[in-house]
């Protein structure tokens, strides 16, 4: 079904058409024909993925948040994806308290939508 299915993809090169193939390619699909849509752009993605029945891949964060909108759903199949942690980084003598609550405030920030996410995304699987 999944080589069937048509897709959406973001753009030749990037990071997430590249984890694309490769979790498809992993779970046994050989041959897929994509894209069926190619966009660099998350809201025309979003857009298309809204009025079709298109597929894509996306990460458990972006996922987890477009499900709570309402309009979208997780597919209850965990593709395997590479994990890239992420981080910002500054000069040690711009180290101030602002940018110390900054920091502080965004890690707590990203580390609730992850779990929030996550949640979402495992009711899809249980």
């Amino acid at each position: 079904m999944l080589s069937r299915a048509r897709w959406i993809t973001h753009a030749r090169g990037s990071l997430l058409n590249r984890d694309t193939r490769l979790a498809l390619t992993a779970v046994g699909v050989d041959f897929i024909d994509l894209p069926a849509f190619e966009s660099n752009s998350a809201g025309a993605m979003h857009a298309v993925m809204e009025h079709s029945d298109m597929l894509t891949v996306l990460p458990d964060l972006i996922a987890g948040s477009l499900v709570e909108s309402g309009v979208f759903a997780v597919l209850p199949f965990r593709l395997p994806g590479p994990y890239r942690p992420f981080g910002y980084v500054t000069h040690e003598a711009r180290q101030n308290p602002a940018l110390r609550a900054f920091r502080e405030g965004l890690s707590i920030d990203i580390r609730r939508a992850n779990e929030r996410a996550r949640e979402i995304c495992e009711r899809a699987f249980a």
